[in-house]
């Protein structure tokens, strides 16, 4: 019983953090503002209020649909 909850909740922690990688930026970004508003009124701890705050205003790496589209070339590629 005990090995089914723990397989059970780290399933779950890794379904949350690969919806969590694969969110749009500005989704992630609105989902962290409301987390933290939601921590600032619950009391949550200090240390973890900040990580969340801190979530909501990290700018994040530059993926999506137009990570390799031809406007924005790399820098291994020659502008055409």
């Amino acid at each position: 019983m005990l090995e089914m909850l723990l397989v059970g909740a780290i399933v779950l922690v890794a379904a949350l953090y690969s919806t969590w990688a694969l969110l749009p930026l500005p989704a992630r970004r609105r989902v962290a503002q409301r987390l933290a508003a939601m921590s600032a009124s619950a009391g949550c701890p200090g240390w973890l209020r900040r990580r969340i705050e801190s979530a909501a205003t990290r700018r994040g790496p530059a993926v999506g649909p137009c990570d390799g589209c031809s406007e924005h070339p790399s820098r291994d590629e020659a502008p055409r």
